[in-house]
């Protein structure tokens, strides 16, 4: 197996849940110009089934990595379960649809919530190298 540089393909984004809100998280810090200001983090409806996941819209104004992908420059993903200890909640994929495979990992501490997000690494053949570069990042 080929050694990936996790570090190199890696970003973090801070959001901030909106006061009075369960499912709303405004940018705080961290890598601009790479999703909304403003996500959700909800359940989408996947094949008539309701799932956990993100959704987000970029502004008219707004600039991002995603944005213009889909028409009405939305994202959306699914949050899985995640196999590390921790304040993990789960982690998604942006955009399988456009083979992107960018691995979005979701750390929640009270009202914020943290994204991981490694370029490129949402292959399963990339888990194991992610899992321990977030292990080691939060000394778990």
């Amino acid at each position: 197996m080929e050694k990936i540089d996790v570090e190199s393909r890696y970003s973090s984004l801070t959001y901030e849940l909106k006061e009075g809100t369960k499912t709303s998280y405004y940018y705080k810090e961290g890598e601009k110009n790479i999703l909304p200001n403003r996500i959700s983090i909800c359940d989408i409806k996947v094949n008539n089934t309701l799932k956990l996941g993100l959704k987000a819209n970029y502004t008219k104004t707004e600039e991002g990595k995603y944005k213009g992908l889909n028409k009405d420059n939305s994202i959306s993903t699914s949050i899985f379960p995640i196999d590390i200890k921790y304040n993990f909640q789960g982690y998604g994929i942006l955009d399988e649809r456009y083979r992107i495979y960018d691995l979005l990992v979701f750390e929640k501490n009270d009202d914020k919530l943290k994204i991981h997000l490694f370029e490129s690494l949402g292959r399963p053949e990339y888990k194991e190298a992610v899992i321990k570069f977030l292990r080691m990042l939060n000394n778990v």
